[in-house]
């Protein structure tokens, strides 16, 4: 749940979602609390191994979304793909300049 948190916080940047965002952002991460306070209620496990998952999880989500996706670092260097018209037999053809 932490790395959706911070991949929605990656994904949508669009400027209307701000509210949403943080919404659905705290959302996950109460859903997420909530099961670990679930477990230590319930008797299934004890708090300090809660604490300690719950830990693990959150470094493995960080690490994750930092290096294993390309959501944090933009890439530069891009070029606009050429536009085409494509004709209804699917053979491309070029705009006029």
């Amino acid at each position: 749940m932490i790395y959706l948190a911070l991949y929605l916080e990656g994904r949508m940047t669009w400027s209307g979602t701000r509210v949403l965002r943080h919404v659905l952002q705290f959302g996950v991460l109460m859903m997420s609390w909530f099961t670990a306070l679930s477990r230590i209620s319930d008797f299934k496990h004890h708090w300090s191994d809660v604490l300690a998952g719950y830990s693990l999880g959150t470094v493995i989500a960080v690490i994750m979304w930092t290096w294993c996706t390309d959501v944090v670092l933009k890439k530069k260097n891009h070029t606009a793909l050429p536009q085409f018209e494509i004709s209804v037999t699917g053979q491309q053809m070029q705009t006029p300049r």
